[in-house]
Protein backbone atom coordinates (compact mmCIF):
# COMPACT_ATOMS: atom_id res chain seq x y z
CA UNK A 1 0.00 0.00 0.00
CA UNK A 2 1.82 3.06 -1.03
CA UNK A 3 1.60 6.23 1.22
CA UNK A 4 -0.90 8.28 -0.46
CA UNK A 5 -3.46 4.86 0.10
CA UNK A 6 -2.71 4.68 4.20
CA UNK A 7 -2.67 8.70 4.02
CA UNK A 8 -6.86 8.52 3.02
CA UNK A 9 -7.08 5.76 5.67
CA UNK A 10 -5.78 8.04 8.28
CA UNK A 11 -7.92 10.83 7.25
CA UNK A 12 -10.83 8.83 7.10
CA UNK A 13 -10.14 7.48 11.13
CA UNK A 14 -9.58 11.18 12.40
CA UNK A 15 -12.68 12.37 10.91
CA UNK A 16 -14.39 9.95 12.61
CA UNK A 17 -12.70 10.69 15.86
CA UNK A 18 -13.33 14.63 15.71
CA UNK A 19 -16.85 15.02 16.09
CA UNK A 20 -16.20 13.74 19.74
CA UNK A 21 -13.34 16.70 20.75
CA UNK A 22 -15.35 19.75 18.56
CA UNK A 23 -16.33 20.73 21.72
CA UNK A 24 -12.96 20.98 23.34
CA UNK A 25 -11.36 24.13 24.59
CA UNK A 26 -7.79 25.03 23.13
CA UNK A 27 -7.07 26.12 27.14
CA UNK A 28 -5.01 24.28 29.12
CA UNK A 29 -3.71 22.31 25.17
CA UNK A 30 0.13 21.19 25.23
CA UNK A 31 2.87 23.22 23.87
CA UNK A 32 4.40 20.82 21.40
CA UNK A 33 6.93 22.18 18.91
CA UNK A 34 5.35 23.61 15.91
CA UNK A 35 3.72 21.60 13.59
CA UNK A 36 6.11 18.52 14.96
CA UNK A 37 5.04 15.26 16.56
CA UNK A 38 5.41 14.80 20.24
CA UNK A 39 4.04 12.08 23.12
CA UNK A 40 2.30 12.41 26.01
CA UNK A 41 2.33 9.50 29.00
CA UNK A 42 0.23 7.97 31.40
CA UNK A 43 0.48 5.66 34.42
CA UNK A 44 -1.82 4.34 36.64
CA UNK A 45 -2.68 3.96 39.41
CA UNK A 46 1.45 5.23 40.71
CA UNK A 47 1.40 2.48 43.24
CA UNK A 48 -0.06 -0.95 43.05
CA UNK A 49 0.14 -4.61 44.92
CA UNK A 50 2.37 -7.06 43.74
CA UNK A 51 1.07 -9.30 41.02
CA UNK A 52 -1.08 -6.21 40.07
CA UNK A 53 -0.86 -4.19 36.90
CA UNK A 54 -0.52 -0.84 35.97
CA UNK A 55 -1.40 0.76 32.77
CA UNK A 56 1.36 2.44 30.97
CA UNK A 57 -0.48 4.95 28.57
CA UNK A 58 2.11 6.24 25.50
CA UNK A 59 0.27 8.94 23.22
CA UNK A 60 2.20 10.11 20.44
CA UNK A 61 0.34 13.38 18.34
CA UNK A 62 1.04 14.58 14.39
CA UNK A 63 -0.14 17.48 13.40
CA UNK A 64 -1.96 15.30 10.05
CA UNK A 65 -1.41 11.97 10.04
CA UNK A 66 0.53 8.81 10.59
CA UNK A 67 1.15 7.26 6.99
CA UNK A 68 2.47 3.88 9.13
CA UNK A 69 2.11 3.10 12.38
CA UNK A 70 4.83 4.59 15.31
CA UNK A 71 7.57 2.10 16.33
CA UNK A 72 6.42 1.69 20.08
CA UNK A 73 9.05 0.71 22.65
CA UNK A 74 8.79 -2.63 24.44
CA UNK A 75 9.78 -0.91 27.66
CA UNK A 76 10.60 -4.41 29.80
CA UNK A 77 11.47 -3.92 33.05
CA UNK A 78 13.61 -6.49 35.44
CA UNK A 79 11.34 -8.22 38.17
CA UNK A 80 8.52 -6.94 36.04
CA UNK A 81 6.16 -8.75 33.29
CA UNK A 82 5.39 -6.41 30.46
CA UNK A 83 2.67 -7.48 27.77
CA UNK A 84 -0.02 -5.65 25.56
CA UNK A 85 -3.82 -6.39 26.10
CA UNK A 86 -6.07 -6.59 23.88
CA UNK A 87 -6.90 -3.32 21.53
CA UNK A 88 -3.71 -2.08 23.31
CA UNK A 89 -3.28 0.15 20.38
CA UNK A 90 -6.30 2.48 18.88
CA UNK A 91 -6.29 6.22 17.21
CA UNK A 92 -7.52 9.23 18.85
CA UNK A 93 -7.90 13.08 18.01
CA UNK A 94 -7.28 16.33 19.74
CA UNK A 95 -7.10 20.08 19.27
CA UNK A 96 -4.89 21.90 19.94
CA UNK A 97 -4.23 25.72 19.59
CA UNK A 98 -7.66 25.58 17.05
CA UNK A 99 -5.98 22.48 14.88
CA UNK A 100 -7.25 19.19 15.11
CA UNK A 101 -3.98 16.73 15.61
CA UNK A 102 -4.15 12.95 14.75
CA UNK A 103 -2.86 10.30 17.73
CA UNK A 104 -2.42 6.88 18.15
CA UNK A 105 -2.68 5.36 21.62
CA UNK A 106 -0.85 2.17 23.10
CA UNK A 107 -1.23 1.11 26.19
CA UNK A 108 0.76 -1.64 28.96
CA UNK A 109 0.49 -3.85 31.40
CA UNK A 110 3.15 -4.01 33.52
CA UNK A 111 3.03 -6.67 36.33
CA UNK A 112 5.92 -6.15 38.78
CA UNK A 113 7.07 -9.00 40.63
CA UNK A 114 8.62 -7.82 43.30
CA UNK A 115 8.07 -4.77 45.96
CA UNK A 116 10.62 -2.16 44.71
CA UNK A 117 10.40 1.41 43.50
CA UNK A 118 10.59 1.29 39.58
CA UNK A 119 11.49 3.70 37.17
CA UNK A 120 11.14 3.80 33.40
CA UNK A 121 13.96 5.91 31.93
CA UNK A 122 13.86 8.32 29.53
CA UNK A 123 13.87 6.58 25.91
CA UNK A 124 12.97 8.10 22.39
CA UNK A 125 11.29 6.08 19.31
CA UNK A 126 11.11 6.86 15.70
CA UNK A 127 7.62 8.33 13.83
CA UNK A 128 6.49 8.70 10.31
CA UNK A 129 4.18 11.54 9.67
CA UNK A 130 2.62 13.21 6.63
CA UNK A 131 4.55 16.79 6.28
CA UNK A 132 1.83 19.72 7.00
CA UNK A 133 3.48 21.13 4.20
CA UNK A 134 4.23 18.88 1.44
CA UNK A 135 1.93 16.03 2.82
CA UNK A 136 4.78 14.13 2.22
CA UNK A 137 6.48 11.26 4.67
CA UNK A 138 8.62 12.85 6.90
CA UNK A 139 10.81 11.04 10.09
CA UNK A 140 11.37 12.24 13.80
CA UNK A 141 12.42 11.19 16.69
CA UNK A 142 10.17 11.57 19.80
CA UNK A 143 10.66 11.45 23.32
CA UNK A 144 8.93 9.25 26.33
CA UNK A 145 10.33 11.56 29.99
CA UNK A 146 10.95 9.38 32.90
CA UNK A 147 8.14 7.85 34.78
CA UNK A 148 8.00 5.68 38.14
CA UNK A 149 5.80 3.86 40.02
CA UNK A 150 5.68 1.38 42.62
CA UNK A 151 4.73 -1.82 44.19
CA UNK A 152 4.33 -3.16 47.66
CA UNK A 153 3.24 -6.81 49.24
CA UNK A 154 -0.23 -5.48 51.44
CA UNK A 155 0.17 -5.46 55.16
CA UNK A 156 -0.32 -8.74 56.72
CA UNK A 157 -0.05 -10.43 53.65
CA UNK A 158 3.89 -10.83 54.10
CA UNK A 159 3.87 -14.44 54.80
CA UNK A 160 2.50 -15.66 51.74
CA UNK A 161 4.54 -17.55 49.97
CA UNK A 162 3.76 -17.77 46.99
CA UNK A 163 2.19 -14.47 46.96
CA UNK A 164 -1.43 -14.60 45.26
CA UNK A 165 -4.05 -12.31 45.00
CA UNK A 166 -7.25 -11.53 43.63
CA UNK A 167 -10.64 -10.88 44.26
CA UNK A 168 -12.00 -14.74 43.54
CA UNK A 169 -9.66 -17.76 43.31
CA UNK A 170 -11.46 -21.43 43.23
CA UNK A 171 -9.42 -24.49 43.63
CA UNK A 172 -11.21 -27.47 42.15
CA UNK A 173 -10.24 -31.58 41.92
CA UNK A 174 -11.88 -33.79 39.48
CA UNK A 175 -11.38 -37.45 39.44
CA UNK A 176 -12.53 -39.57 36.46
CA UNK A 177 -13.00 -43.19 37.42
CA UNK A 178 -14.83 -46.02 39.27
CA UNK A 179 -13.75 -45.41 42.90
CA UNK A 180 -16.23 -47.93 44.09
CA UNK A 181 -14.45 -51.17 42.55
CA UNK A 182 -10.75 -50.34 41.96
CA UNK A 183 -8.81 -53.67 41.00
CA UNK A 184 -5.10 -54.16 40.37
CA UNK A 185 -4.64 -52.58 36.83
CA UNK A 186 -7.34 -49.74 37.47
CA UNK A 187 -6.16 -46.22 36.62
CA UNK A 188 -8.38 -43.10 37.28
CA UNK A 189 -7.85 -39.45 36.00
CA UNK A 190 -7.39 -36.70 38.57
CA UNK A 191 -7.90 -33.30 37.23
CA UNK A 192 -6.40 -30.03 39.26
CA UNK A 193 -7.52 -26.63 38.51
CA UNK A 194 -7.01 -22.98 40.00
CA UNK A 195 -8.87 -19.72 38.84
CA UNK A 196 -7.32 -16.37 40.06
CA UNK A 197 -9.30 -13.25 38.82
CA UNK A 198 -6.37 -10.85 39.31
CA UNK A 199 -2.93 -11.85 38.19
CA UNK A 200 -1.87 -13.20 34.99
CA UNK A 201 -0.93 -17.68 34.56
CA UNK A 202 2.57 -17.60 35.40
CA UNK A 203 1.84 -16.76 39.28
CA UNK A 204 -0.27 -19.70 39.60
CA UNK A 205 1.66 -22.40 41.54
CA UNK A 206 1.59 -26.20 40.84
CA UNK A 207 -1.43 -28.51 41.91
CA UNK A 208 -1.19 -32.07 41.98
CA UNK A 209 0.87 -33.16 45.28
CA UNK A 210 3.53 -35.65 44.78
CA UNK A 211 2.51 -38.94 45.48
CA UNK A 212 5.53 -41.30 46.99
CA UNK A 213 2.59 -44.29 47.01
CA UNK A 214 3.85 -47.78 46.46
CA UNK A 215 1.88 -49.77 44.39
CA UNK A 216 0.05 -46.51 43.06
CA UNK A 217 2.23 -44.97 39.56
CA UNK A 218 1.37 -41.51 39.21
CA UNK A 219 1.63 -40.09 35.63
CA UNK A 220 1.43 -36.28 34.74
CA UNK A 221 0.74 -34.30 32.11
CA UNK A 222 2.02 -31.13 31.04
CA UNK A 223 0.09 -28.30 33.13
CA UNK A 224 -2.21 -25.91 31.02
CA UNK A 225 -1.73 -22.04 31.86
CA UNK A 226 -4.05 -19.56 30.33
CA UNK A 227 -3.83 -15.73 31.14
CA UNK A 228 -7.23 -15.30 31.24
CA UNK A 229 -8.84 -12.92 32.57
CA UNK A 230 -9.83 -15.01 34.67
CA UNK A 231 -5.91 -16.66 34.91
CA UNK A 232 -6.44 -20.44 35.23
CA UNK A 233 -4.07 -23.24 35.41
CA UNK A 234 -5.02 -26.75 35.04
CA UNK A 235 -2.95 -30.52 35.84
CA UNK A 236 -4.06 -33.65 34.92
CA UNK A 237 -2.34 -36.60 36.32
CA UNK A 238 -3.36 -40.00 35.80
CA UNK A 239 -2.60 -42.58 38.49
CA UNK A 240 -2.21 -46.45 37.74
CA UNK A 241 -2.81 -49.01 40.65
CA UNK A 242 -0.55 -51.62 40.62
CA UNK A 243 -1.33 -53.62 43.59
CA UNK A 244 -4.32 -54.09 46.31
CA UNK A 245 -4.03 -52.08 49.61
CA UNK A 246 -5.41 -48.47 50.87
CA UNK A 247 -4.28 -45.11 49.17
CA UNK A 248 -4.58 -41.66 49.51
CA UNK A 249 -5.00 -38.19 47.58
CA UNK A 250 -3.64 -35.92 49.50
CA UNK A 251 -5.42 -33.14 50.77
CA UNK A 252 -4.60 -29.38 48.86
CA UNK A 253 -4.26 -26.09 50.86
CA UNK A 254 -3.79 -23.04 49.13
CA UNK A 255 -3.68 -19.49 51.03
CA UNK A 256 -4.23 -16.46 49.19
CA UNK A 257 -4.66 -12.56 49.52
CA UNK A 258 -8.13 -11.54 49.28
CA UNK A 259 -7.90 -8.02 47.99
CA UNK A 260 -11.67 -7.11 48.20
CA UNK A 261 -11.82 -7.84 51.75
CA UNK A 262 -8.36 -7.22 52.42
CA UNK A 263 -7.12 -10.33 54.51
CA UNK A 264 -5.79 -13.97 54.04
CA UNK A 265 -8.04 -16.44 53.02
CA UNK A 266 -7.37 -20.22 52.66
CA UNK A 267 -9.29 -22.53 49.85
CA UNK A 268 -8.54 -26.15 50.64
CA UNK A 269 -9.37 -29.72 48.65
CA UNK A 270 -9.99 -32.53 51.41
CA UNK A 271 -8.00 -35.76 51.42
CA UNK A 272 -9.57 -38.42 49.58
CA UNK A 273 -9.21 -42.08 50.62
CA UNK A 274 -9.20 -44.88 48.22
CA UNK A 275 -9.49 -48.53 48.33
CA UNK A 276 -8.36 -51.20 46.09
CA UNK A 277 -9.47 -54.67 45.99
CA UNK A 278 -6.19 -57.89 45.52
CA UNK A 279 -3.05 -58.56 47.43
CA UNK A 280 -0.63 -55.73 48.35
CA UNK A 281 2.62 -55.44 47.27
CA UNK A 282 5.94 -56.77 49.16
CA UNK A 283 7.29 -52.98 49.24
CA UNK A 284 4.51 -52.09 50.63
CA UNK A 285 4.53 -54.75 53.87
CA UNK A 286 8.35 -53.57 54.17
CA UNK A 287 6.64 -49.87 54.82
CA UNK A 288 4.11 -51.02 57.24
CA UNK A 289 7.14 -52.28 59.46
CA UNK A 290 7.77 -51.66 63.30
CA UNK A 291 9.67 -47.87 62.81
CA UNK A 292 13.18 -47.90 63.32
CA UNK A 293 13.51 -44.91 65.99
CA UNK A 294 17.14 -44.28 65.29
CA UNK A 295 16.54 -44.33 61.47
CA UNK A 296 14.07 -41.41 62.16
CA UNK A 297 16.31 -39.15 64.38
CA UNK A 298 18.34 -39.77 61.34
CA UNK A 299 16.01 -38.80 58.84
CA UNK A 300 14.73 -35.80 61.16
CA UNK A 301 18.57 -34.58 61.25
CA UNK A 302 18.89 -34.20 57.69
CA UNK A 303 15.58 -33.05 56.92
CA UNK A 304 16.72 -29.79 59.51
CA UNK A 305 19.72 -29.60 57.66
CA UNK A 306 17.87 -29.43 53.97
CA UNK A 307 15.91 -27.05 55.99
CA UNK A 308 17.89 -24.75 56.65
CA UNK A 309 19.77 -24.94 53.52
CA UNK A 310 16.68 -24.31 51.89
CA UNK A 311 16.24 -20.77 53.89
CA UNK A 312 19.85 -20.12 52.68
CA UNK A 313 19.42 -21.26 49.09
CA UNK A 314 15.04 -20.81 48.19
CA UNK A 315 15.42 -16.53 47.86
CA UNK A 316 18.41 -17.34 45.02
CA UNK A 317 16.09 -20.42 43.34
CA UNK A 318 12.97 -17.69 43.04
CA UNK A 319 15.09 -15.05 41.45
CA UNK A 320 16.11 -17.43 38.59
CA UNK A 321 13.33 -18.65 38.34
CA UNK A 322 11.90 -15.54 37.57
CA UNK A 323 14.46 -13.76 35.38
CA UNK A 324 14.00 -17.70 32.97
CA UNK A 325 10.48 -16.92 32.74
CA UNK A 326 10.60 -12.92 31.75
CA UNK A 327 14.02 -14.36 29.20
CA UNK A 328 10.82 -16.72 28.16
CA UNK A 329 8.25 -14.25 27.88
CA UNK A 330 10.49 -12.01 25.82
CA UNK A 331 11.19 -14.91 23.38
CA UNK A 332 10.74 -14.62 20.47
CA UNK A 333 9.08 -18.38 20.13
CA UNK A 334 7.02 -16.84 22.86
CA UNK A 335 5.77 -13.39 20.67
CA UNK A 336 5.00 -16.15 17.85
CA UNK A 337 3.07 -18.35 19.98
CA UNK A 338 0.92 -15.44 20.92
CA UNK A 339 0.71 -14.89 17.14
CA UNK A 340 -0.30 -17.96 15.95
CA UNK A 341 -3.14 -17.61 19.21
CA UNK A 342 -3.93 -14.08 18.00
CA UNK A 343 -4.52 -15.73 14.06
CA UNK A 344 -6.98 -18.44 15.33
CA UNK A 345 -9.15 -16.20 17.31
CA UNK A 346 -9.72 -14.24 14.39
CA UNK A 347 -9.72 -11.11 16.05
CA UNK A 348 -7.95 -8.41 14.13
CA UNK A 349 -6.96 -5.86 16.55
CA UNK A 350 -5.32 -8.53 18.81
CA UNK A 351 -3.79 -10.10 15.82
CA UNK A 352 -2.38 -6.51 14.59
CA UNK A 353 -1.10 -5.99 17.81
CA UNK A 354 0.46 -9.50 18.34
CA UNK A 355 1.84 -8.91 14.67
CA UNK A 356 3.73 -5.86 16.04
CA UNK A 357 5.13 -7.44 18.99
CA UNK A 358 6.59 -10.23 17.72
CA UNK A 359 8.05 -8.33 14.34
CA UNK A 360 10.04 -6.09 17.47
CA UNK A 361 11.20 -9.66 19.00
CA UNK A 362 12.15 -11.03 15.97
CA UNK A 363 13.49 -7.83 13.94
CA UNK A 364 13.40 -4.78 15.85
CA UNK A 365 15.16 -2.41 13.89
CA UNK A 366 12.14 -2.70 11.26
CA UNK A 367 9.12 -1.78 11.01
CA UNK A 368 5.89 -4.44 9.77
CA UNK A 369 5.90 -2.94 6.18
CA UNK A 370 9.74 -3.32 5.92
CA UNK A 371 9.55 -6.43 7.52
CA UNK A 372 7.62 -7.82 5.15
CA UNK A 373 9.07 -6.57 1.92
CA UNK A 374 12.34 -8.35 3.02
CA UNK A 375 11.01 -11.52 4.26
CA UNK A 376 7.64 -11.80 3.17
CA UNK A 377 6.10 -12.83 -0.24
CA UNK A 378 2.78 -11.49 -2.22
CA UNK A 379 0.70 -13.28 -0.02
CA UNK A 380 1.82 -12.22 3.17
CA UNK A 381 1.66 -8.98 2.35
CA UNK A 382 -1.69 -9.42 0.74
CA UNK A 383 -3.35 -10.67 3.63
CA UNK A 384 -1.59 -7.70 6.15
CA UNK A 385 -3.10 -5.03 3.53
CA UNK A 386 -6.32 -6.73 4.27
CA UNK A 387 -6.42 -6.32 7.69
CA UNK A 388 -5.04 -3.14 7.73
CA UNK A 389 -7.66 -2.21 4.75
CA UNK A 390 -10.74 -4.08 7.37
CA UNK A 391 -9.19 -1.95 10.58
CA UNK A 392 -8.79 1.71 9.58
CA UNK A 393 -10.82 1.84 5.99
CA UNK A 394 -14.28 0.65 7.75
CA UNK A 395 -14.97 -1.26 4.05
CA UNK A 396 -17.80 -3.87 5.70
CA UNK A 397 -17.63 -5.62 2.07
CA UNK A 398 -13.92 -6.98 1.63
CA UNK A 399 -12.90 -9.88 1.22
CA UNK A 400 -12.66 -11.45 4.60
CA UNK A 401 -9.03 -12.36 6.00
CA UNK A 402 -7.56 -16.09 4.83
CA UNK A 403 -6.22 -16.53 8.40
CA UNK A 404 -4.89 -20.27 6.96
CA UNK A 405 -2.73 -19.12 4.39
CA UNK A 406 -1.72 -16.17 6.89
CA UNK A 407 -0.52 -18.10 9.21
CA UNK A 408 1.54 -20.15 6.24
CA UNK A 409 2.91 -16.99 4.61
CA UNK A 410 3.97 -16.11 8.04
CA UNK A 411 6.20 -19.13 9.01
CA UNK A 412 7.57 -19.22 6.01
CA UNK A 413 9.12 -15.69 6.61
CA UNK A 414 9.75 -17.28 9.93
CA UNK A 415 12.45 -19.78 8.43
CA UNK A 416 13.17 -16.87 5.96
CA UNK A 417 14.51 -14.48 8.52
CA UNK A 418 16.49 -17.65 10.09
CA UNK A 419 18.31 -18.60 7.66
CA UNK A 420 19.45 -15.29 6.70
CA UNK A 421 20.44 -14.96 10.46
CA UNK A 422 22.51 -17.88 9.86
CA UNK A 423 24.05 -16.45 6.59
CA UNK A 424 24.98 -13.11 8.69
CA UNK A 425 27.15 -15.50 11.23
CA UNK A 426 30.42 -15.21 11.13
CA UNK A 427 33.01 -18.12 10.64
CA UNK A 428 35.46 -17.96 12.49
CA UNK A 429 38.49 -20.09 10.98
CA UNK A 430 42.08 -19.55 11.64
CA UNK A 431 43.76 -17.18 8.93
CA UNK A 432 46.13 -18.95 5.94
CA UNK A 433 49.94 -19.06 5.63
CA UNK A 434 50.61 -16.26 3.19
Amino acid sequence: MNWHARSIIWGIVALLHSAAFNAQSAEGDPDPAANEPFVEVTISPGEVSVGDAITLGITVFSPTWFPKPPEFPSFELANTITRLPPNSSRPTTRRINGELWSGIVRNYEIYPLVAATYRLDKRSFPVTYADPETRKPSHAEVDVPAVEFKAHVPPGAEALSPYLAGKRLTLDRIIDGDLEDLQPGDAIVVRYSLELDHMPGIFLPSLAPVQKNSGMAAYPAEPVIEDGPPARRTEKVTYVFEAGGSYALPAVTLSWWNSERSEIAVAALPEVRLSVAGARSAQAGRNESPADWRRILLWLLLLALTGYGLYRVVPLLRIELQRRRQARLRSEAHAFKQLRRAIRSGNLRRLEDALSAWIERTAPDMDTVSFIEQFGDKKLSREIGQIKRLLYADRAGETPVDFKSLEQALRQARSQLRRAATRRQPTHLPQMNP
